[in-house]
């Protein structure tokens, strides 16, 4: 007689596992344009030194007696150093602005906290040249006799002002790391499978038993 055997249901697929990413590490370019971001900062802050020495106006000052026996300086006008503190930081704002934003568009290899450290140093240093290159070149002194009218060099007054050309370069290029669309924010990766691990785009082979009536002994 014929005996059927019933129909053997393929077996689950094998788990998948994903392959990990890794990012390329940096070559030489990549490092240039790393170095580039700096020296372009820097750089960039001795032109804006010397707009920013341009740009201010002057103001007098006066050497008075005070009352522990030394002098102190009294500006004739604290609006002309409000005035110069205040294009100071247009001039670094839109330096920090443009260094996120060209480090950004332009390095996409570094993408991520390489680039990100190298924009922050990078707007640090052209900030403090930006303000050394506007004192040393201008002219001016505060030695003199007293009730005397001086013109002192140009100086920025407020120390916090360096940090506002890094503060916008960072807030800009995080903010454009927070809205790209790859998770790996554009930056070229190497796949790379651990042991044990199968790609996802092999599968394993099984050979199912052909379904149909198997042939037994008549009796």
């Amino acid at each position: 007689m014929t005996v059927d055997t019933p129909f053997d249901p393929a077996p689950p697929e094998p788990a998948r596992y994903p392959v990990a990413q890794h990012p390329a590490p940096l070559n030489r370019r990549d490092w240039i344009g790393l170095g580039a971001v700096l020296v372009g900062q820097a750089l960039l802050g001795v032109i804006l030194g010397l707009v920013w020495l341009a740009w201010s106006p002057s103001s007098d000052v006066y050497r008075v007696p005070s009352s522990t026996g030394g002098t102190v300086l009294i500006p004739d006008q604290t609006e002309n150093w409000m005035a110069a503190d205040g294009r100071f930081l247009a001039l670094t704002a839109l330096a920090g602005l443009a260094a996120g934003l060209l480090t950004w568009f332009f390095l996409r290899r570094t993408r991520g906290p390489i680039g990100l450290l190298v924009v922050a140093i990078g707007a640090l240093l052209g900030s403090w040249i930006t303000s050394l290159t506007g004192h040393l070149a201008s002219s001016g002194s505060t030695n003199g006799p007293l009730q005397t009218a001086l013109h002192p060099q140009l100086t920025l007054h407020g120390w916090p002002m360096l940090m506002v050309q890094a503060f916008l370069a960072v807030l800009t290029y995080t903010a454009l790391a927070g809205f790209a669309a790859d998770p790996g924010l554009g930056v070229s990766s190497q796949p790379q499978s651990s042991a044990g691990q199968q790609p996802t785009n092999q599968l394993s082979t099984i050979q199912q038993p052909s379904a149909g009536p198997v042939a037994g002994a008549e009796g």
